[in-house]
């Protein structure tokens, strides 16, 4: 019985590995797209140049968090519109993250699962 224990946390262990590159290569995909696929007008290419995979934070245990966005203080603008003091739309959204995540969501998916599988794979 105690192989048996050694052999699930040896696999634990190559999971919790693997998985915060395997989320960050995800990220990267839903940063390409967006940047390729943006409904805006670009006229600067600031927010073009600067949307990107920026992070991925957390744990095993707790969940992770991956972090991309356009790294201007106006991508949230952008991505979500503004509203006056009086809630009327200021400007319309020009959502360019949520539609690239959920065009790329099922292969970031398979992304990780192939991850996880290798990792596994890979144990002696």
């Amino acid at each position: 019985m105690g192989a048996l224990v050694a052999a699930a946390e040896a696999m634990r262990s190559a999971v919790v590995a693997a998985l915060p590159a395997a989320l960050a290569s995800g990220g990267r995909l839903v940063g390409f797209y967006a940047k390729a696929n943006h409904p805006y007008t670009n006229r600067t290419f600031r927010l073009q140049t600067n949307t990107k995979y920026q992070s991925t934070e957390g744990s095993f245990g707790s969940g992770y968090r991956v972090r991309v966005h356009g790294n201007t203080f106006y991508g949230s603008y952008v991505e979500e519109g503004t509203r006056n003091e009086d809630g009327s739309q200021r400007t319309r959204p020009y959502p360019y993250l949520a539609p690239a995540w959920q065009h790329e969501r099922d292969t970031v998916a398979e992304i990780v699962a192939a991850s996880m599988v290798g990792a596994i794979e890979r144990l002696p």
